[in-house]
């Protein structure tokens, strides 16, 4: 269900990515609802994210595809995937070789970074949130509860969203 405060100006089913094999891989590719989570080389996680990435990908795997896009070269991406579990999806987008500028200038330039969206299985963007960034005061325990709820959140949003009784014309 399209979140109308949402704008649907994210081509997603034709949008392109490379695995860290290299090889451009379409959106439209992923069957299963997407949390997408996009990074750039000079951004870091917070403190507690990873773990709870690494834990919710282990949960949620079968029901939803949890995908890292990150904004750099494969050399980078390699590196910086090589912290999360295996069931999250790591792409890279290098902006010297992608043809997709007009969903890169929404998705990167106009929306900012770092950013989470919430993707359903037709690739409507129904929720878009910013990551939370580090806080010195915070401890490890507590931005990971904090990660924790936020990314929770956004899969109960996806699950629910897919679960939605589709309305039958005539039906009264």
């Amino acid at each position: 269900m399209h979140n109308p405060k949402i704008p649907q100006v994210l081509d997603l089913i034709h949008f392109n990515s490379n695995n860290l094999s290299k090889k451009s891989i379409p959106f439209s590719k992923f069957e299963k609802p997407i949390l997408l989570i996009t990074y750039s080389a000079w951004s870091v996680p917070s403190k507690g994210e990873l773990p709870a990435l690494n834990e919710l990908s282990k949960e949620y795997s079968d029901q939803i595809d949890i995908v890292l896009l990150i904004w750099s070269d494969q050399k980078t991406a390699r590196k910086i995937a090589q912290e999360y579990h295996h069931k999250i999806k790591i792409r890279y987008i290098d902006d010297q070789d992608n043809r997709n500028t007009h969903i890169i200038h929404n998705l990167k330039h106009s929306l900012g970074l770092p950013l989470i969206f919430s993707i359903s299985s037709e690739k409507e963007v129904i929720n878009i949130e910013k990551r939370i960034v580090n806080k010195l005061d915070k401890t490890i325990e507590d931005s990971y509860l904090q990660n924790m709820t936020l990314y929770q959140n956004n899969i109960q949003m996806l699950l629910s969203n897919e679960l939605l009784p589709i309305a039958v014309i005539g039906a009264k």
